[in-house]
């Protein structure tokens, strides 16, 4: 649905316009999409450039076949800054989003129902305070029912009642064969990614898919509850190889840490059962962005040394032999 080869774009940083996007290669199917980076990553810079609003300095960009501006119908994008026409209410704009892609007239009263802003129906755009209007700007692109979504933080900065809301309508024009890319500095949006991309000072590292805590040098389980002595010792009492690497016991809570947020969580399974601990709360406490762009780059930087050289290096080390 959207193909990049060898992207690079100029964008704006600290200290004046950079090269924001660097070499950037990657493909976008259908399904659920995040860009995890902060603004200077180049994340909300990759969605203009896919929505047709600015052009690349160098490589090229294919939205559902052809050049972005080709297919402006067939996309909705949401930047984190949204400009509604304020003449309109709420539920005009919403129907002229439709009429601009010469789709059918559609009821939008149960989508503005479900995402908690009912209220705002037949209010003027230009009374709309800007989380209400990031809101409305939301309901219009999933309104739209187009191809493609591009959404700068869609959870953030805006009035709908629980960002849950929206992730499950965004899950559902996922399933019906949308690419739903969601740009975003937050590490634990309410919304499970099908495909994840790290972006780093324009670089980009691809997850694979699995969660972005896979590349974090550790996971931790912050678990709440009032028998953190009989959890932590069924904790400690698991098999060396499914047991936590650390552990630590507080007030009323236990903090497991390990490489691997899956094995944490089985391991805590594991105890709650043989203990018959009552467990208050679940927290993961994932990584930083800067924790995993950190994490990636060490990764490539390993991945990158031929394996003679490598073991060169690991003799070196162990020897004390600087040669």
């Amino acid at each position: 649905m959207i193909r990049a080869k060898g992207l690079r774009a100029i964008g704006p940083r600290k200290g004046g316009p950079a090269a924001v996007l660097s070499d950037v290669t990657l493909e976008i199917e259908p399904g659920l999409t995040c860009l995890l980076g902060t603004a200077e990553d180049g994340g909300p810079l990759f969605l203009d450039i896919a929505a047709g609003l600015v052009r690349p300095s160098a490589g090229s960009v294919d939205v559902l076949g052809g050049p972005p501006a080709a297919a402006r119908a067939r996309i909705a994008h949401v930047p984190h800054e949204v400009a509604l026409p304020e003449a309109l209410t709420v539920s005009e704009i919403l129907t002229l989003g439709r009429q601009l892609r010469r789709a059918p007239t559609k009821n939008h009263g149960e989508l503005l129902a479900r995402l908690g802003i009912a209220h705002l129906a037949t209010r003027r755009a230009s009374s709309l305070a800007r989380a209400e209007a990031r809101s409305v700007a939301l309901a219009a692109a999933v309104h739209a029912e187009t191809e493609v979504l591009l959404l700068d933080e869609p959870f953030a900065d805006a009035s709908l009642e629980t960002p849950a809301r929206l992730g499950e309508v965004l899950r559902e024009r996922a399933r019906a064969g949308a690419s739903v890319v969601v740009a975003t500095a937050s590490t634990r949006p309410p919304l499970a990614f099908e495909t994840t991309w790290l972006l780093s000072r324009g670089v980009v590292f691809s997850v694979n898919g699995s969660e972005p805590i896979a590349l974090a040098r550790e996971a931790r389980l912050r678990v709440v509850t009032p028998d953190a002595r009989a959890l932590s010792a069924a904790l400690g009492a698991l098999e060396e190889d499914a047991a936590p690497r650390e552990l630590t016991i507080g007030d009323g809570h236990v903090v497991l840490v390990g490489p691997d947020i899956l094995a944490l969580a089985r391991a805590l399974g594991a105890a709650v059962c043989s203990s018959a601990a009552r467990v208050v709360a679940v927290v993961p406490e994932l990584a930083s962005v800067d924790g995993l762009k950190e994490a990636a780059l060490s990764q490539t930087a390993r991945s990158s040394v031929p394996p003679a050289a490598a073991r060169r290096a690991e003799v070196a080390g162990s020897t004390g032999d600087p040669t």
